[in-house]
């Protein structure tokens, strides 16, 4: 699969919240997708999964600042790095609840 540049703004619930055992910095976070919307220009590989889950790698540095449980209703960026694999925006991440 040949990933393009993509970001997507993601709306959603933290279901589960596991380290990342390949890359212990990386936190991996379960998100069942409620909304996924474009960014700018960059293409929206995300909106295909609104109403699924996702599993998302968070730096856990970022884990820890906002206390991310699963429960938490968030708002992140995302883009997609290759099949099933997701990575957030450091520093486009919060908790709505």
């Amino acid at each position: 699969m040949q990933i393009i540049e993509n970001w997507s703004d993601v709306e959603g619930e933290v279901k589960d919240l596991l380290p990342n055992a390949s890359d212990p910095d990386f936190a991996v976070a379960t998100v069942k997708v409620n909304a996924a919307a474009s960014v700018g220009s960059f293409a929206n590989l995300v909106s295909k999964n609104v109403g699924n889950e996702i599993a998302v790698r968070v730096p856990v540095a970022v884990v820890q600042r906002l206390g991310l449980t699963p429960g938490n209703r968030v708002r992140v960026r995302v883009r997609q790095a290759g099949v099933d694999k997701y990575f957030s925006h450091p520093e486009a991440i919060e908790k709505v609840s």
